[in-house]
């Protein structure tokens, strides 16, 4: 959940410069953002009740400790491009 932690925590404060930086579009960025307003646009509807508790516990995690959250997307990030790396070789 920690890379997601990050994530829910830049949309939560709107934050589209680190957004950004963190996903590599803008474009992208933008459709979190959007994403996450219209989640939290719709709380009271019982269909984004689950989706909201688990952003919520998300964003608590990421506050509790911002710095582990980071590393371990950083180590996750990086365990993935090992794994496209091995499955995309050259010919």
């Amino acid at each position: 959940m920690s890379k997601m932690s990050y994530i829910h925590y830049l949309c939560e404060r709107q934050d589209l410069k680190s957004l950004t930086e963190e996903v590599g579009s803008d474009i992208v960025a933008q459709q979190f953002i959007d994403a996450h307003s219209n989640m939290r646009d719709n709380r009271g509807n019982k269909e984004y009740d689950s989706l909201n508790e688990i952003a919520d516990e998300s964003i608590k995690e990421y506050e509790a400790n911002p710095e582990k959250v980071k590393e371990e997307g950083k180590s996750a990030r990086n365990e993935l491009n090992r794994i496209l790396a091995d499955i995309v070789q050259p010919n």
